[in-house]
C-alpha cells in the first residue's frame, strides 16, 4: 500500500494505516487522526523502540518525492488507490509535490517488515488512536469545550457522558 504522507516530516504510519489497523469506523474523520500521528510517534513509539531504530524504520518507510522519481511514485500511489477501490469506481488521481513523502512498508527490509507487520503496525496505530481519543469526544473552540459525543441516559436514569470521566474536563 503506497500512501501519500501528508505530514511535513517522515512518519512510520499514515492515516489510512491507522484506520485499517484499529477497531474503528472507516468513516472516521481523518482530521482527528492526522495531527495525532507525530505526537504519538514522538511520545510513545520513538522512546519505546529507541531513537535510532525508530529513525531507521521511519527513513526506510518514506521516500522523498523528487523530479527524478515523481512520475514513478505517482503511478505507484494511484495504482494502490485504484486497487483498493471497488471495480469501476472513480477517484481523483494524486499529483505529488516535490519534497513530499510517499510512505510504504514495501521499502522496509524483510526482517524489519516482519516486525512491522506482526507487531509495530498495530502498536503504532493504537498509540495514534490513543492520542486522538480526546479530540473525538471534545473539541476546543472559540465558544469553549464542545462535546462530540451524545449525552446518554444512564441505567440509573441520570444523564451521563461516555468515553472518559467528567473530571478530565475540569
Amino acid at each position: 500500500m503506497y500512501k501519500v504522507n501528508t505530514l511535513p516530516r517522515k512518519v512510520l504510519i499514515t492515516v489510512d494505516e491507522v484506520i485499517s489497523m484499529t477497531n474503528t469506523s472507516h468513516t472516521l474523520d481523518r482530521r482527528t487522526i492526522e495531527p495525532a500521528i507525530i505526537i504519538a510517534e514522538e511520545r510513545i513509539i520513538r522512546p519505546a523502540l529507541g531513537f535510532s531504530f525508530y529513525d531507521h524504520l521511519r527513513d526506510l518507510k518514506n521516500q522523498v518525492v523528487t523530479t527524478a522519481n515523481k512520475a514513478v511514485l505517482e503511478k505507484l500511489v494511484n495504482d494502490s488507490i485504484k486497487d483498493a477501490l471497488p471495480a469501476g469506481e472513480n477517484f481523483d488521481k494524486v499529483n505529488l509535490e516535490i519534497g513530499s513523502y510517499v510512505n510504504a512498508s514495501i521499502y522496509i527490509n524483510p526482517e524489519d517488515l516482519l516486525l512491522w507487520n506482526e507487531y509495530l503496525w498495530k502498536l503504532t496505530a493504537e498509540a495514534v488512536r490513543l492520542i486522538a481519543l480526546p479530540q473525538n469526544y471534545v473539541q476546543f473552540t472559540s465558544q469553549g469545550l464542545i462535546h462530540n459525543n451524545p449525552v446518554a441516559i444512564g441505567l440509573d436514569g441520570e444523564k451521563t457522558t461516555v468515553g472518559f470521566p467528567k473530571s478530565w474536563l475540569v
